[in-house]
């Protein structure tokens, strides 16, 4: 509402007295009218104000009416969006509600759905196992059945052949009646035996040959007559076992040309000679024996036999025999033979050698002496080992008297912490990389041998070398014996007569060792001695004397590309000699190579000699051995010339390096492959292919869904195209998706250095190994000796390892999970072995070109059997790890079982011999073992606790 001002004006203008009286009457009225104006006006103002309130007042309420009518039009608006947007809440709350509730019953549905398919999958596994069990406890009862009707037939046959032969011998009517003299008794009596020894089981041939022996008809070289002879019987898995009462005793046991495979004798005693000539005696064990006298084994096969605590009396002679794997085991000899034997990784440890051991033209790679002695009387021959193939032997802890090696290879052996006495090495043995640290020496000899490589204290005074190649390929060569009498220095005295020159042959005239008369002035005559060589009758005619020079003695210096050889003279006169009077020509027998020496112009002017030295520098190419002709010549007219100091050098040449290990890896490696492929080619005319494998692997029953636990030697199978890869997709798609491969890949190189012996390390070492060493990771840790397969399958895509640092294993499949979990002990309960074990229908074993020494499997029978017989052998072990906290390197120590793998070969080959336990056949070159499992190590636990010592 508008406001009203009031302005008062001020009229600048004075006014007069009567003026001012007459206007102050007029003021006066003015004014009465002017306060009953305002009276007038106030009294209308008042009603005016109050029209005015009264508008203002209306305004203002319709303002305020405006206003609460915008604000309940927006709380109206707001309510409207909060309950659309609460309806919408609630709709979509509804809508999940819904759909959750949806949910649940299909997932209530499809569970239920699947609690009947597992129930009714159950109920069908169920079923099929009841079937499969039903089947089986037919079929064991039917084996039982037949078991027990074999059994039966062994028994009467066994019976009718006692009754038989006791008939034969003792009743003696119809004795007489049968035979007319004692050859045609025991004729019958063989005859009758070797048949029923080919229709009766093992046990009861043990029982028939205790009854031979019992009543003296075993053959003896000392009474052939009243003996029979076994030759040809089968006497296979037979069990000797002396009784309590005590020890069979075997008098001249004469068991030629039979099989007595898988036999074994305990704790028995054989007397008189015992002969195994011809015999079959792979597998047999001999423990606890005595031979009393010579034992005689020519051309017989003892492949992985043992002899455990036996005793050799007297000589034993093997001779063209196999021993492949054979082991000697805390055996003594007083004199053994082998002569043309294979015993490659066979073992005599823990032996005694007496007397004289010969070791002759034989292949003993691998073998292992570890702890053995060799000892004799002085007075007798040594233990000689010649032309011997001894290759990565074993001789730790040796103690050899009176030992020699000759012609040998002794390439990579271990003499580790060995004590020799009076033991040589001589004419062409091969050291090289072998390992004598620590050892102890007593008048030690090397002579014409090669060390390259070797580990050996070359300063220990007790060693004695000649014409030796030395650890860092520098050659130690002896010089005296190459040329004697070369300086004309043998038989030199001044009354000297004749014409014989020591070492020398005279071809023509008249050649002298010829004494100087006058004492030379010149310094040269000291290194000519006193004596020279001459022609006495040179005005009349040439001289001519020569000598065969042999380098027998430096057979391991002549390398075609290592050795450079020289010829030098002294020429000299104590005058005047011609140029080219004289001449030194040396030629080889086998080649056309030939060198000449020939004499410059000499002139003495006082009488005195002199001198002038020339010499040759060559290389023969072609030839190693054999011999040179020395011939020396003095022409016509050359009676005042002299010939001294001939000599015939080789050394070692100074562009040449010692070869390194890799450069001999390579040679050695291609040599393996070069035999490799000639072996394949002539077998199958070709390479062993994926086709070729896979064939070969169905033979032997390799079946899809298999969990297969593989051993392998990869070289023993052939050359393969494409070599582990191959081998390992092969099996891959043998088992299929719901098969398992499984591989060994132990890093026992992870382990505690005071247990090492390939190498062994100083023992100030053993600290710093176990601090330094790079934990166990199962992705990075490469395998130790496991071999090219199982290195190879370690980087597969999709391989499980287990975590063990040491006993670790690789498996790729269905069940590799379940294989490599939980492995905290090495071989035990809780090893990928125990959860193989635990796959009783498909858990199978593969023995691919390897043996049961091999096979670790028989690993988790030894720890049960430890258990089971309370004879737990243990050490503390130890191995890096990474601390899954810190990421550091973390060394820890355990104590685990202390396995032994010696009589593995005899648990494995002892269950084979049980029909249908093993399934053996070859794939490429290589023999193969296909085993189940759990059946193994049962039959393991059992075999240990019957045959293994307790101690």
């Amino acid at each position: 509402m508008a406001r009203i001002r009031y302005f008062r004006k001020k009229i600048p203008f004075k006014l007069s007295k009567e003026f001012l009286q007459e206007s102050t009457k007029t003021i006066a009225k003015k004014k009465q009218r002017w306060l009953t104006f305002v009276k007038l006006s106030l009294s209308a103002s008042v009603t005016l104000m109050i029209a005015v309130f009264t508008i203002v007042s209306y305004i203002h309420q319709t303002e305020i009416a405006e206003r609460n009518r915008i604000q309940d039009e927006r709380l109206a608006n707001a309510t409207h969006d909060k309950d659309l947007e609460i309806a919408n809440l609630t709709r979509i709350q509804d809508q999940i509600i819904a759909n959750i509730t949806r949910y649940h019953d299909l997932e209530i549905a499809n569970l239920t759905q699947i609690k009947d398919w597992e129930i009714a999958l159950a109920n069908l596994v169920i079923a099929n196992e009841t079937k499969i069990q039903d089947r089986q406890i037919a079929e064991e009862n039917r084996n039982e059945d037949r078991a027990q009707q074999q059994d039966l037939h062994y028994e009467t046959v066994y019976a009718t052949y006692i009754e038989d032969i006791s008939t034969v011998l003792y009743k003696q009517p119809y004795n007489y009646s049968m035979f007319k003299d004692n050859e045609k008794k025991m004729l019958y009596i063989r005859r009758k035996t070797l048949l029923t020894l080919r229709s009766i089981d093992s046990e009861r041939r043990s029982q028939l040959f205790v009854f031979l022996h019992e009543n003296n008809l075993l053959p003896d070289q000392s009474s052939p007559n009243t003996t029979i002879s076994l030759v040809g019987a089968d006497l296979r898995h037979i069990v000797i076992k002396s009784p309590v009462t005590g020890q069979y005793q075997f008098n001249s046991l004469s068991l030629l040309s039979l099989n007595l495979m898988n036999a074994t004798f305990i704790d028995c005693r054989f007397t008189g000679k015992t002969n195994f000539t011809g015999s079959i005696v792979s597998n047999a064990t001999f423990s606890g024996c005595t031979f009393e006298n010579i034992v005689t084994m020519y051309e017989t096969k003892l492949i992985n036999a043992s002899f455990i605590d036996c005793v050799f009396k007297k000589e034993t002679q093997m001779k063209d025999s196999d021993l492949n794997d054979a082991q000697f085991i805390r055996s003594s000899f007083d004199k053994l033979s082998l002569i043309s034997v294979n015993i490659t990784n066979g073992s005599f440890i823990g032996c005694t050698f007496t007397d004289k051991s010969e070791f002759y033209l034989s292949e003993m790679q691998n073998i292992s002496f570890v702890g053995s002695i060799f000892k004799k009387d002085s007075k007798l021959p040594d233990h000689h080992f010649d032309q011997v193939s001894l290759n990565y032997c074993d001789f730790r802890n040796v103690s050899m008297e009176n030992t020699k090696f000759e012609n040998s290879s002794l390439i990579y052996a271990n003499f580790s912490n060995a004590n020799f006495k009076n033991v040589y090495f001589i004419k062409n043995t091969f050291l090289t990389n072998s390992d004598f640290y620590n050892s102890k020496y007593d008048w030690t000899h090397f002579t014409e041998t090669v060390l390259t490589n070797s580990r050996i204290d070359l300063t220990d005074s007790q060693l004695h070398f000649s014409n030796v190649i030395l650890p860092n390929g520098t050659w130690l060569i002896n010089y005296d014996n190459i040329l004697n009498n070369g300086d004309a220095e043998t038989q030199c005295y001044s009354s000297r007569q004749g014409n014989t020159i020591s070492d020398w042959s005279i071809i023509n005239g008249s050649p002298i060792m010829y004494y100087h008369k006058k004492v030379s002035l010149r310094p040269e005559n000291s290194i000519t001695g006193d004596c020279s060589f001459k022609c006495a009758d040179a005005d009349e005619q040439m001289c001519i004397m020569e000598r065969r020079v042999t380098l027998d003695a430096f057979v391991v210096f002549l390398d075609d590309n290592a050795s450079n050889y020289s010829i030098s003279a002294y020429f000299g006169s104590d005058s005047e000699c011609a140029e080219n009077s004289t001449d030194v020509l040396i030629t080889n027998n086998q080649t056309a190579f030939k060198r000449q020496l020939q004499n410059p112009y000499i002139k003495s002017n006082n009488g005195t000699i002199q001198w002038k030295p020339a010499k040759l520098e060559f290389k023969l190419m072609s030839e190693k051995k054999g011999f040179f002709t020395l011939r020396v010549t003095f022409h016509k007219n050359s009676t005042s010339c002299l010939i001294d100091n001939i000599e015939f050098r080789l050394k070692q040449a100074s562009n040449i390096k010692s070869p390194g290990y890799l450069t001999q890896y390579i040679t050695k490696m291609s040599e393996k492959q070069r035999a490799l492929i000639a072996r394949t080619h002539e077998k199958f005319g070709t390479c062993l292919t994926a086709e070729r494998l896979k064939d070969d692997f169905q033979k032997l029953g390799i079946l899809p869904g298999m969990t297969l636990l593989v051993h392998c030697s990869l070289s023993k199978i052939g050359w393969i195209s494409g070599g582990s890869v191959t081998v390992i997709q092969v099996l891959l798609d043998l088992l299929g998706p719901d098969g398992t491969l499984i591989m060994p890949s132990h890093t026992s190189d992870n382990s505690d250095p005071k247990h090492w012996v390939y190498p062994s390390v100083p023992s100030e070492w053993f600290d710093v190994i176990r601090q330094t060493m790079p934990g166990y990771q199962s992705d990075i840790t490469p395998t130790f000796h496991m071999g090219q397969l199982a290195e190879t399958f370690r980087h597969w895509p999709g391989v499980l390892r287990s975590q063990h640092p040491k006993y670790s294993a690789i498996a790729l499949g269905k069940k590799a999970k379940f294989i490599t979990s939980n492995h905290y002990e090495s071989c035990g309960e809780q090893s990928p072995l125990a959860r193989l074990y635990d796959c009783t229908d498909d858990g199978y074993i593969l023995l691919l070109g390897v043996q049961h020494k091999n096979n670790t499997s028989i690993h988790l029978a030894e720890y049960r059997y430890q258990i089971n017989d309370n004879t737990e052998k243990t050490f503390l072990d130890g191995a890096s790890i990474i601390n899954p906290e810190t990421n550091m390197n973390q060394w820890i120590e355990w104590f685990d079982f202390d396995y032994s793998a010696y009589d593995f070969n005899n648990v494995g080959y002892a269950f084979e011999s049980i029909e249908g336990n093993a399934k053996i056949g070859n794939v490429g070159l290589a023999e193969c073992r296909f085993i189940k499992q759990h059946l193994l190590v049962d039959f393991a636990v059992d075999w240990m606790a019957k045959n293994r010592r307790k101690q």
